[in-house]
């Protein structure tokens, strides 16, 4: 079977990172049409939030993207952090696979249980883009006690969230009768109501199989999500709304010096 030859980036001259891998899977559906830059920007806004919650800190030795997808956001770290041990993690085992082959990396299959789910080392940092968007409140807290128990001491974690900026997109598309980002209309006010009455509400997407996981949208406030944070053991190093891609809200927490959480 003849293999088709690889979809590359047209990566601009004033782009920062002349190193970046400009090989893109033909799965990878976060690139939309040829609209290079903005995937590119996707990324440098990643870096700008990773470079916030590094301030202070030393160079991480080893990093994991989780879920890596197909490596929008982990071709930026490879090019800003070449030396680095880079690790990716998905669900899907063809990202994974593309992510470690074309980028060097290191791959980790991933699962739904958190609880259960064990890397056998740990990472100086975590970066999370769009993964706690789509769980319910006790899988969130599931994971970022997964997090914890997978970065090194004093390590740091970077992990986007839908906060009130998604919450009034989907308010609005609501108010015209339309869905909630893949949700149905009576459970997309379900999950605005829970948002707004305790600062945080989820729906399931209409097609996820319960038997399995339950998967869908959610949406927390910035004081719900610091709060559960600490809850697990986390340290918070910051919370930006509106920060990644001008669309997502930004936490970054750390595990506190000395913790010898396991």
């Amino acid at each position: 079977m003849q293999v088709s030859d690889p979809k590359r980036l047209s990566v601009p001259p004033d782009y920062p990172y002349q190193n970046v891998v400009d090989i893109v899977s033909r799965s990878d559906e976060m690139l939309a049409g040829e609209d290079y830059a903005h995937y590119l920007d996707v990324g440098l806004s990643a870096l700008a939030n990773v470079a916030l919650a590094l301030k202070g800190r030393t160079s991480p030795a080893s990093i994991l993207d989780m879920p890596c997808g197909h490596g929008r956001v982990t071709r930026a770290l490879k090019a800003a952090f070449p030396d680095s041990a880079l690790f990716v993690s998905d669900i899907d085992s063809d990202s994974v696979d593309f992510c470690a082959r074309t980028f060097g990396a290191h791959g980790l299959a991933s699962q739904p249980d958190f609880r259960t789910l064990d890397f056998g080392r740990r990472f100086d940092l975590i970066w999370v883009g769009s993964l706690i968007t789509h769980l319910p409140a006790d899988v969130i807290k599931d994971f970022f006690r997964f997090v914890l128990r997978h970065l090194t001491e004093g390590g740091v974690a970077v992990v986007s969230m839908h906060g009130s900026y998604v919450a009034g997109r989907i308010v609005a598309s609501l108010l015209q009768g339309g869905e909630a980002y893949g949700v149905d209309n009576v459970a997309g006010w379900r999950m605005v109501d829970g948002f707004f009455a305790s600062g945080f509400g989820y729906a399931n997407y209409p097609t996820t199989d319960l038997s399995v996981q339950r998967y869908g949208v959610a949406l927390a406030t910035g004081r719900w999500t610091c709060k559960t944070v600490r809850r697990c053991g986390g340290e918070i190093v910051f919370y930006q709304e509106h920060a990644w891609d001008r669309h997502h809200d930004v936490l970054a927490f750390a595990r506190p010096s000395g913790d010898r959480q396991q």
